[in-house]
């Protein structure tokens, strides 16, 4: 999902009905940027998919940019927790681990 046509708002809404996939969306970026779920209920064994075997890797990408440089998230897993989190920075510099890529490794801090 390209959301570059937004950011000229600056606020844009996402909705739709129940089931949608609104919340997947938010699960998507939150997991790849911080290990985890968009919430405390959702847990992070939730986001692989029930109709792939447990070994299965299943992956999740984001490109997002900060102050103009643009950077890409890849985390792989698997419903054992057996993952790799890799973070490409604008300098071609690649930060790897389950922590590697959040966004403080790479100095943002949403500020």
């Amino acid at each position: 999902i390209s959301f570059e046509n937004c950011q000229r708002a600056g606020l844009f809404l996402i909705c739709g009905d129940t089931g949608a996939g609104k919340t997947t969306i938010f699960d998507g970026i939150a997991f790849a940027l911080y290990d985890a779920a968009s919430t405390e209920v959702r847990k992070p064994e939730n986001l692989h998919s029930d109709y792939v075997e447990e070994k299965a890797m299943s992956k999740v990408r984001l490109l997002f940019s900060h102050k103009g440089e643009q950077y890409q998230v890849t985390r792989t897993f698997n419903l054992n927790r057996k993952h790799e989190a890799l973070l490409e920075c604008p300098d071609k510099s690649v930060l790897t681990g389950k922590k590697g890529s959040e966004p403080e490794a790479a100095g943002y801090s949403g500020a």
